[in-house]
């Protein structure tokens, strides 16, 4: 990362190794993010993983908090062309909440979600999220929605 500054940078290498399986796994991955002003981010990452074939993965992602931390925003879009299991790619996306998510992408698809927090005391959230993967088979598609509420001690 590049310390103070509106701009950031990084570039990650990584491999790994399992020998129950005996497979190798390769991955890179570039991550941007511009922090427009003290409510506003836009960030982007491809990554790519290579075991017996190549894979890629790309996100662009907003972020957007007003009201002095009352209500935040976040959509991202997301695209992948994961042709095997073994080349799948992780990427962790924001859920309600106490949870998370962390989705194996591979296949073929684009992706999406919207993630909305309302805060109208430091005690209590409101989160929803609305996300989905469309996949080049029909049959993989889905659609999700969360709706979480939580009272902070």
């Amino acid at each position: 990362w590049m310390p103070d500054s509106a701009h950031k940078l990084s570039c990650q290498l990584s491999a790994s190794y399992d020998s129950g399986f005996d497979l190798k796994k390769y991955y890179v991955k570039a991550t941007y993010q511009l922090q427009i002003d003290s409510s506003m981010t836009i960030s982007s990452r491809i990554h790519c993983s290579y075991s017996e074939r190549f894979g890629i993965l790309s996100y662009i992602e907003g972020k957007y908090g007003w009201g002095e931390g009352l209500f935040s925003l976040l959509l991202r879009a997301t695209a992948f062309n994961v042709p095997s299991w073994d080349s799948r790619i992780y990427t962790y996306e924001r859920d309600i909440l106490g949870s998370f998510s962390v989705p194996a992408y591979y296949g073929t698809g684009v992706g999406g979600y919207l993630y909305f927090r309302y805060r109208p005391k430091r005690w209590i959230d409101v989160n929803f999220r609305c996300g989905g993967t469309l996949y080049k088979d029909p049959s993989k598609n889905y659609l999700k929605f969360s709706l979480g509420v939580s009272l902070l001690f």
